[in-house]
């Protein structure tokens, strides 16, 4: 009993699959789709930053935080009575609100 009849009765065994393409093109989806996802939150975020109600809403909160800080003074100035109902349209109406 030679060499090659020595393993002539074991079952061929393949070599164990050490790269699968699959799993590859799963993960570079996975990548892809995670990247787009940041991508798009931070293009999101920057297209906010650009909105004249936002700049709107900060001015009328600097002119409130203005008038905070002048205590009971404030009730007689015209400028916080501007401001004041300007946030009570705000609340009331929405973000659309005239200036």
């Amino acid at each position: 009993m030679g060499w090659p009849g020595l393993f002539k009765d074991r079952p061929h065994r393949p070599e164990p699959q050490v790269f699968d393409h699959a799993c590859l093109a799963a993960f570079l989806v996975a990548i892809g789709i995670i990247a787009l996802l940041i991508i798009s939150a931070a293009w999101l975020q920057a297209a906010g930053r650009d909105d004249p109600a936002t700049d709107r809403a900060e001015a009328s909160s600097s002119a409130l935080d203005h008038c905070r800080t002048k205590g009971t003074a404030a009730g007689d100035d015209p400028t916080c009575r501007a401001a004041w109902a300007q946030a009570r349209r705000a609340f009331f109406q929405g973000p659309e609100v005239s200036p």
